[in-house]
């Protein structure tokens, strides 16, 4: 796939604490779109504890939600000071999370589930959860389930009352399940992996079936994203430099994307969508790569309001805060996509919106 010259020809439109209710100086991680156009983030401060070291807290949500903006504080939802590790949501409205109190001696992981106004709590050893979990990754299907991927403890799935682990034959005790994805046929996706390969399985809703496999495994690097395109292509996004790799349905082939042979500006993948369009965005820590009949174009920062060139973000003056000279403003890393067009991605102390 070759780099492309051609710019995206729709506008970014960016949001922080002057035009929506995010709190001043809070920054946003992670965020989750539905496919009816919803989106929730988290938001958290940085701050120092007694030692002057640095700590960052969750201070609460941002919900945008038919053309509204509303921000929920932690404290005022019933949540306990906290840091939340993952973030989804799903076909309801809900936004689940998995979140560390940070008060003593209550360090257990809990996962929660949150409407805006009634929040539900599931602690770790409840609920059908295990002992202990760590969430590396959730996605839900449009049969209301939440699907968990728990690595070590396997795949979980709330069925709307409890929490239950998924087992199939297809499914090995040493597989360690790092990403889950649901497709537009709703079919559930695993990434099985172990030390040194990697399965991708998929259910129907009846069984389980293979799909590929590939060499490299959890000492190589985890998986962190995965995608079905429009030609039933498998995405698949590595954590720790191994970029994006395609596994071509037609041909049984693994194409592999990095810096020398496409426009991505960084191998270490944290997020990929597809939009209505069918063009593969891929997040990364130094930007937004899009995939598109056979190029790729990278945005690192945009300009809000006006169709923005393709530019690095190493390469921009001050983009952390929009507050430069230059008007740019960081995006990547975290992003999500809705059915009516829309993209949106992290960005400076906020969050940017894509539409053409």
């Amino acid at each position: 796939m070759k780099k492309s010259g051609l710019n995206l020809q729709g506008k970014w439109t960016y949001y922080n604490a002057k035009n929506c209710p995010l709190p001043p100086d809070a920054f946003v991680y992670q965020l989750s779109v539905s496919k009816t156009g919803e989106l929730w983030t988290d938001a958290f401060i940085n701050w120092a504890d007694e030692m002057g070291g640095g700590l960052s807290r969750t201070v609460g949500f941002l919900n945008f939600r038919q053309n509204q903006w509303r921000f929920y504080p932690a404290d005022g939802a019933g949540f306990p000071e906290m840091n939340v590790t993952q973030l989804g949501s799903d076909e309801q409205g809900n936004v689940w999370l998995e979140y560390w109190p940070s008060a003593l001696p209550t360090k257990r992981a809990t996962m929660a589930r949150f409407d805006g106004t009634s929040l539900d709590v599931f602690p770790q050893g409840t609920k059908g959860l295990p002992p202990e979990i760590m969430v590396e990754s959730l996605a839900s299907d449009n049969q209301g389930r939440v699907w968990a991927a728990m690595s070590m403890l396997g795949i979980h799935f709330f069925d709307g009352t409890a929490w239950h682990r998924f087992s199939d034959l297809c499914l090995l005790a040493q597989d360690w399940i790092t990403c889950v994805a649901v497709d537009h046929e709703n079919r559930v996706w695993l990434a099985a992996q172990q030390e040194k390969q990697t399965r991708f399985i998929y259910y129907d809703g009846r069984k389980c079936m293979p799909y590929a496999e590939v060499g490299k495994g959890a000492r190589d690097a985890y998986v962190r994203a995965m995608l079905i395109d429009r030609e039933g292509n498998l995405w698949v996004g590595w954590h720790y430099r191994l970029g994006v790799w395609v596994f071509h349905s037609r041909s049984g082939r693994w194409q592999k994307f990095t810096r020398r042979n496409s426009a991505l500006p960084d191998t270490d993948i944290f997020s990929m969508v597809i939009d209505n369009q069918g063009r593969v965005w891929v997040g990364t820590e130094e930007g937004v790569t899009i995939f598109t009949g056979g190029e790729s174009v990278s945005y690192g920062a945009v300009i809000p309001g006006e169709i923005s060139p393709p530019v690095r973000f190493r390469d921009v003056e001050d983009p952390m805060t929009g507050e430069g000279r230059s008007k740019y403003v960081s995006v990547g890393k975290f992003i999500g996509a809705d059915n009516h067009g829309r993209v949106w991605s992290t960005s400076s102390f906020g969050v940017s919106l894509y539409t053409e």
